[in-house]
């Protein structure tokens, strides 16, 4: 059969026909296509059975989330579950809701369709690579002449095929209940493309994560799924929590399509009709309204508030791909350059500082979510930029003939260079950030009392975080197996086990503080020194062993330096 698009298709991206090819045989587009109708039937049958039915008897009274009364012993209530008395019309049939039927049927269709597409799609594009990488076929794909971005963007198409036709499947009835609720075409279609850059976004993030995970040997499909239901519960569950915090933690919202609903009508409800006051009721009293981004009110316009949601996800996409393109055709290779991990930390405080910078923030739960998003960060960078231990080696070995090395000099190497060690790279990131929140600290926090201790606390979360990059890149430099595993594992039970431990020990920052100064968390300790001494003490102790570390891997360094003849001929002496 010549189909003309199918041609095309091909031509346009082989990858994209292979997997569409293997993926589309008429039994599985069957099975997902049912499922998608039946989830929507039961759906609906689930929200029928909600419904006030036929009276018993006249005497008694029939109360349901839909019905129109009014609560005599609340008449302002807020339409919760069961709270409204029934009401008959002149043919003795019920007067029910219609309006916040169909709003909780598009609620309901957006909540379940996000979770099955990210949960599904990410399970299928790791476990792809995954046995892609078992077979030996995905070092095939790096040697054909398709470009690294056309054979990645072919697998982010095809693979979840099925969950994309079940989402297809979905859409009339999507559309269908957001007009019967009231809800323009165009809020729709905002809300819809939310949905799509949140998919892109996580459907490369999951090809990223399976690129970088392929020693787990299978489990890694699992895991990465499962730490996307785990962010879209935690995200369900701030939106039922509240919308907003009104400090750096309100960073979720820009990932997360649901903190835009409220909008869907209007997030305030004086401005609903009496009986769509349950909207704002959902969202806590549609507190979106108040968010602002650098005092700016983006809470207060809805095509305001999806162009940032857009861009967010947009610049971390970019972000992903950008590794995905270095990655996918040298697996050996970090997934971010020096150079970008500047752009990267600047452009994350950018947003990070702009959610933190509300009128009603408070200063404490803002500083604190700053500092700990910013370690979070830096440990990712640290992971994303951290050469392996061969490329170390030829660094260290070839660095004073490379012609390009040699150009830039050693300092210039270590802050700009693909293959030279990251500590550098990072310290000077964390001097960018230092800066930045000394700034911020000053400017908006100048008559705090403890400004001091906020200051001197982001300094000895910044040599910890320097302190946790000379540490990795040694244990990646060492010669033993599954080295990357070691470093994380080194760092991660530094940085939050370490803090675990001391909680269950009972000794808590207040009354250990010093301890606390060497965790990942450093800062929680210095509002409770009393002695200026123990504090000089304890960084002096900081700055010791970070100086310590760089001297080993400095040492280190220059060893693996070393020609192999001339190492021959130094244990022959």
């Amino acid at each position: 059969m010549n189909l003309p698009w199918l041609n095309k298709l091909t031509d346009w991206n082989p990858q994209l026909f292979r997997e569409i090819k293997g993926r589309c045989k008429p039994r599985n587009m069957g099975i997902a296509a049912g499922l998608s109708l039946f989830g929507q039937l039961l759906l609906m049958m689930s929200l029928y059975q909600r419904l006030p039915f036929t009276k018993v008897n006249d005497s008694l009274e029939i109360w349901s989330k839909y019905c129109t009364g009014i609560n005599p012993n609340d008449p302002k209530s807020y339409y919760r579950y069961n709270t409204q008395p029934c009401l008959i019309d002149g043919s003795g049939n019920f007067i029910v809701n219609w309006d916040l039927w169909w709003y909780d049927m598009f609620l309901w269709l957006s909540f379940s369709s996000l979770v099955v597409m990210l949960g599904v799609g990410t399970y299928m594009l790791i476990n792809d690579l995954a046995n892609e990488e078992r077979r030996g076929t995905l070092n095939f794909l790096r040697l054909t002449p398709q470009s690294s971005q056309s054979i990645l963007l072919g697998k982010m198409l095809g693979v979840p095929v099925l969950v994309y036709l079940a989402a297809l499947m979905a859409a009339p009835l999507h559309f269908w209940a957001g007009l019967e609720a009231g809800m323009s075409l165009s809020r729709i279609l905002m809300y819809d493309g939310a949905v799509v850059a949140c998919g892109i976004f996580f459907f490369s993030g999951a090809m990223l994560f399976g690129l970088l995970s392929s020693w787990m040997g299978g489990f890694q499909a699992w895991l990465g799924s499962g730490l996307v239901l785990s962010w879209l519960w935690m995200c369900g569950m701030k939106v039922d929590s509240g919308l907003i915090e009104n400090n750096a933690s309100d960073i979720i919202n820009l990932f997360n399509p649901w903190f835009i609903l409220p909008y869907m009508i209007s997030p305030i409800q004086d401005e609903l009709p009496q009986h769509l006051w349950v909207v704002s009721d959902y969202f806590r009293g549609g507190d979106a309204i108040d968010w602002e981004w650098f005092y700016l009110p983006i809470g207060a316009s809805f095509v305001a508030l999806v162009m940032l949601m857009g861009l967010n996800f947009a610049m971390w996409t970019y972000w992903m791909w950008h590794g995905l393109n270095r990655r996918f055709p040298n697996p050996g290779a970090t997934w971010l350059s020096k150079s970008k991990s500047y752009v990267l930390v600047a452009s994350f405080e950018l947003l990070l500082l702009g959610c933190g910078m509300q009128t009603e923030a408070y200063w404490e739960d803002n500083f604190n979510w700053v500092l700990v998003s910013n370690l979070l960060v830096f440990l990712g960078t640290i992971a994303s930029i951290s050469p392996q231990r061969q490329t170390l080696i030829d660094w260290a070995r070839y660095r004073h003939t490379a012609r390009e090395q040699k150009s830039k000099g050693l300092w210039g190497d270590l802050i700009w260079g693909e293959k030279s060690p990251a500590p550098v790279a990072i310290l000077l990131n964390l001097l960018g950030l230092a800066a930045i929140l000394s700034v911020w600290l000053v400017l908006f926090y100048s008559t705090d009392k403890y400004i001091i201790e906020r200051l001197v606390g982001l300094i000895t979360t910044a040599t910890i975080i320097a302190i946790y990059a000379v540490i990795a890149q040694l244990i990646l430099l060492s010669k033993i197996k599954h080295a990357a595993i070691w470093a994380t594992a080194v760092i991660g039970s530094s940085a939050f086990l370490m803090p675990f431990i001391l909680m269950i020990l009972s000794l808590e920052a207040h009354n250990q503080p010093l301890l606390w100064l060497f965790t990942g968390f450093s800062w929680l300790g210095i509002e409770h020194i009393t002695s200026i001494t123990n504090l000089l003490l304890a960084f002096t102790a900081q700055i010791t062993i970070l100086g310590g570390l760089s001297w080993k891997l400095r040492q280190q360094l220059n060893q693996a330096g070393e020609s192999a003849t001339k190492a021959l001929l130094a244990s022959q002496r």
